[in-house]
Order: structure tokens, then C-alpha cells, then sequence
């Protein structure tokens, strides 16, 4: 069944991977980390879709880490209690130069997001990383969707996507995170037990 993906989609491929989760855990998450905050989407099993993000304050070394890893795991327990993930999935750093305050952040941001989401609902659950190019082809039809250079009038196509599934919203990072909990749907079929 498709659910307005655009890319001129005719039939929804069923998921490839079949996840046991506990009872009550329906919803399938995306995380887009990043330095200076982190947007967690979700999508519920009848296919709502919500996304929340927060900031993160300019700090240095371990202080930044620290409270990177408490805001993560204060949205992963917020969400967690209002819709239990079967799955969480969070975008992998990625890039030409190596940035080792993203894989650090991205690190801190996984383990703070699954840590507040088990303190919510008492159970473990899987979290899994993806590529960029993997996610935007899984769910936008299209692996080579690069952000537009500030001020530039050429559109995101994430977002143009995003916009298509109901976001009203203008955060390239919102919509990336929408990418990410729907890349997810389509590749982990949910089994509550």
C-alpha cells in the first residue's frame, strides 16, 4: 500500500526484516543526530507521523557530551511514554572529512535516546544506524538527496518528501528524521508478543 511517497510509486514493497518486540511497542523511530541537536520522528502503526527535536547549547569536551546525553535521553523517555518504539533507527555520521565531534555526539545521542526510551517503558529494544544514501533511496526514491547550500533557492528534496507525508514544518532536520522512522517502517515488519 503506498501512503503518498511520491517518486510515482505504484506498489509498497512489504519489509524485508521481521522484528519480535514486546507488546505495546508499535511505533517505529528516526533519529537525526547532530551536534547542535537532535529531531526524533516517529510513525505509529496506523500511520501517524510526529517529530520533536531539541537543542543543544554551546558547550565544550565532556560538559557538552554530558548534557547531549541527558537531553537525548529526556526526549527518548518523553516519546517512550506516549508511543513505545518496536525499533529505533538513527542516521550514521557520514561525510568526506572526519568530524569527531558528530560521531562522538552521534554515539552519546544513540545511547541517551535507547536509554530513556527502556527507563519508559521497561524494556530493551533494537536500535539499529543507517547511511544517508540508504535511508533518502528507502524512502524518498532517491539516495543522492544533498541539502541545498544556505540561501540557495534549489529545494530539499527530503523536505519537498516530508511535505508530501503531512510535515508543515521547514527543518531540513525534522524532515530528515521523518526519512529516517520511514525508512524504518519499510524495513522492519513490527510482531508484538
Amino acid at each position: 500500500m503506498s501512503r503518498g511517497l511520491g517518486q510515482g510509486e505504484l506498489l509498497e514493497v512489504a519489509p524485508a526484516r521481521r522484528l519480535i518486540v514486546p507488546a505495546g511497542h508499535s511505533a517505529w523511530w528516526g533519529v537525526d543526530p547532530g551536534v547542535r541537536r537532535v529531531a526524533l520522528a516517529t510513525i505509529d502503526a496506523e500511520g501517524r507521523r510526529g517529530v520533536s527535536n531539541v537543542p543543544f547549547p554551546t558547550l565544550e569536551g565532556g560538559e557538552r557530551l554530558r548534557l547531549i546525553y541527558e537531553e537525548s535521553w529526556r526526549l527518548g523517555c518523553e516519546i517512550a511514554r506516549l508511543l513505545a518504539p518496536g525499533v529505533i533507527v538513527c542516521e550514521q555520521p557520514s561525510g568526506k572529512q572526519p568530524n569527531p565531534a558528530l560521531s562522538y555526539a552521534v554515539g552519546v545521542i544513540m545511547c541517551g535516546v535507547y536509554s530513556g526510551a527502556r527507563a519508559a517503558t521497561h524494556a530493551g529494544v533494537r536500535l539499529e544506524t543507517v547511511a544517508s544514501s540508504r535511508w533518502k533511496s528507502v524512502a524518498c526514491g532517491d539516495g543522492a538527496l544533498w541539502k541545498p547550500k544556505p540561501g540557495s533557492a534549489k529545494p530539499y528534496g527530503v523536505l519537498t518528501w516530508a511535505r508530501g507525508v503531512g510535515y508543515a514544518g521547514s527543518s531540513f532536520d525534522d524532515a530528515d528524521a521523518m526519512g529516517v522512522a520511514e525508512y524504518a517502517r519499510r524495513t522492519f515488519a513490527l510482531e508484538q508478543r
